[in-house]
């Protein structure tokens, strides 16, 4: 008797070392992406929160542990399918130097790991500790621009509203005592990430509706973005005043955490005021977890989906390395053009050290070329990458972008254009992609190009082009030049960054 109670003990936790063992086969499969991870936490102060959300996750665990009828653990085979598609997505993310995608990827894995060890009903009843654990992907740095314009757009109605004369140009904001620049540092992101972590955590603590979580979440969205923009508009208010002695430098940082240090104290105070009662939470979330009926998953497949999650990172490891692709990077002066020193202010910026800028001259039209070879694909040196800058946005305000097509004689080309102006001055900008001799105007298509190259285990270098000319008025002026421009240089353009045989 003594001996069969032991047996059913040890088989009712067996699902938890199964659990155990995913995890750790988890983290040594995926533990540079992991670690690539905490290193961003470690490195930015926008995404240092990622620290804080292991813990606070771990935290709410621990407090779920007296609620969970571990009676109703029952591994499953229905996440198995998941698991692998995240695990597919991790690779293919990792051969195109995806990191966000890659990280995104493996803390999913974690919650279908659960599920898969534990069942449905205790996936559940943890469901929101474990989808907190999202909070910890360092991403969010694509809404950076647009947080940028509205900052600017909140600075510039403000000071109009009580009558201070501005300029404003893209992101530069000009008042008489001097000028600002909505920098990157200004847009509020870290602000807006640590404000949506926060309210979401404690939304989750302090109600038990629905709607109210769902309401504080989206005031822990909507506060953040307009406190920034009034928080900018008051630094340079106060330096309007004191004469720019005040709001600049270590000053201008200290307003920013501490203004937003009081407007998340005064949200979370309002919160408490709709706050539920959470002493009943235990017998409601008992009451309200149901026994599915569940497939069991034998442990021979917990193991042949555990190794076939291993594969692919052991596979990403150990696959042959394509050979750089070596160009001349060398083009022609064209008939009737004169090569001359370049001059604008466009200052393209890519990580590679293989680069060619020229400019040409016919008369008053003067064009200039900026190619961006990148021989191999490699951490921190890619051809499509949000740190590679067609143009200075600090500089330069984007007046509109979109593709359009080319005939140049017999061929067609597809590129991407930019219009922009910066202090009275107008430029218009052609630029597109070489990935394995292919013409692709898109970033999205040209990454794809070379994570298809990548699988195949084809070289996958290529070349960033672009061409840029001034106008005055309209820019048919500037597109009439460059295609003027094109029709001359184009053969040799391509052969400055078709790879040497």
């Amino acid at each position: 008797m003594q001996v069969s109670v032991m047996t059913t003990s040890t088989d009712s936790k067996r699902p938890l070392y199964w659990l155990v063992v995913a995890l750790l086969v988890w983290l040594a499969a995926y533990f540079s992406t992991l670690q690539a991870m905490v290193t961003v936490w470690l490195n930015s102060e926008t995404y240092a929160h990622g620290l804080l959300i292991v813990p606070m996750s771990l935290f709410l665990l621990w407090q779920k542990r007296k609620q969970l009828n571990w009676q109703l653990m029952c591994p499953s085979w229905l996440p198995l399918l998941p698991l692998l598609f995240l695990s597919v997505i991790w690779f293919i993310a990792n051969v195109s130097g995806i990191n966000v995608i890659q990280q995104l990827a493996v803390v999913l894995m974690i919650p279908f790991l659960v599920w898969t060890c534990l069942g449905t009903a205790i996936t559940r009843q943890i469901a929101f500790p474990l989808g907190y654990l999202l909070f910890a992907v360092p991403m969010g740095s694509g809404i950076v621009p647009y947080l940028q314009e509205i900052t600017a757009w909140f600075c510039v109605w403000g000071l109009k509203l009580i009558g201070i004369p501005v300029f404003w140009e893209g992101l530069y904001i000009s008042i008489p005592s001097g000028d600002f620049l909505v920098a990157e540092a200004c847009s509020g992101i870290r602000y807006l990430i640590a404000s949506m972590a926060l309210g979401t955590f404690y939304a989750y603590i302090s109600y038990t509706s629905l709607s109210k979580r769902l309401a504080v979440f989206g005031l822990s969205i909507i506060i953040p973005i307009v406190a920034n923009g009034i928080r900018a508009f008051g630094i340079i208010l106060i330096a309007y005043y004191s004469n720019m002695e005040y709001a600049t430098g270590a000053d201008h940082l200290l307003y920013g955490w501490l203004f937003f240090g009081i407007v998340m104290m005064l949200l979370f105070w309002l919160g408490s005021k709709f706050a539920d009662d959470m002493s009943n939470t235990n017998v409601a979330d008992q009451q309200t977890v149901k026994n599915d009926t569940e497939v069991a998953t034998k442990p021979l497949t917990i193991l042949t989906i555990l190794a076939v999650m291993a594969v692919l990172p052991f596979w990403a490891v150990i696959k042959p390395t394509p050979i750089a692709q070596q160009v001349s990077l060398k083009v022609d002066t064209p008939a009737n053009w004169q090569s001359v020193k370049p001059s604008s202010t466009w200052t393209p910026s890519f990580s590679t050290p293989q680069q060619l800028r020229q400019a040409w001259q016919e008369g008053e039209q003067q064009v200039e070329l900026f190619i961006a070879h990148y021989p191999k694909e490699q951490e921190g040196n890619e051809l499509v990458s949000f740190a590679n800058k067609v143009f200075n946005e600090e500089a330069w305000k984007l007046l509109n972008t979109n593709s359009t097509q080319l005939q140049l004689g017999d061929i067609t080309i597809y590129v991407k254009e930019y219009r922009m102006e910066s202090f009275l001055q107008q430029r218009l900008i052609w630029s597109w992609y070489f990935v394995n001799n292919t013409t692709q105007s898109d970033q999205y298509r040209a990454k794809f190009q070379q994570t298809l190259e990548k699988i195949l285990n084809r070289p996958a270098g290529g070349s960033f082009v672009a061409v840029s000319a001034e106008y005055e008025f309209k820019p048919d002026e500037a597109r009439a030049v460059l295609t003027k421009f094109l029709q001359a240089t184009y053969p040799s353009i391509v052969a400055a960054v078709t790879p040497n045989q």
